[in-house]
């Protein structure tokens, strides 16, 4: 990600530079962005569902806290979404 006025913007990975950069900083800077995006997507897929139920099906939380077992149920998507992409 890069910072532009105060805003943080996600860097597009470009697979095209990683075969002409041969240091290895150079290409996790160009490797970093792209897994962290696949683990973004699979993992604002996972919990949908949970979010549909907890939002009654408006696209919006109500105010206030979110009820603890949502919390937790959340807290263990990363670790679900990790496994399943490991099947």
């Amino acid at each position: 990600m890069e910072r532009v006025a105060d805003e943080w913007k996600p860097v597009i990975p470009d697979p095209i530079p990683i075969e002409s950069t041969p240091e290895l900083h150079d290409r996790g800077a160009i490797l970093v962005p792209a897994v962290f995006g696949a683990f973004s997507k699979v993992y604002r897929a996972h919990p949908s569902d949970l979010f549909r139920i907890a939002t009654v099906g408006t696209c919006g939380l109500p105010a206030g806290d979110i009820h603890p077992d949502l919390v937790n149920r959340l807290a263990g998507e990363p670790q679900r979404a990790v496994i399943d992409a490991r099947k």
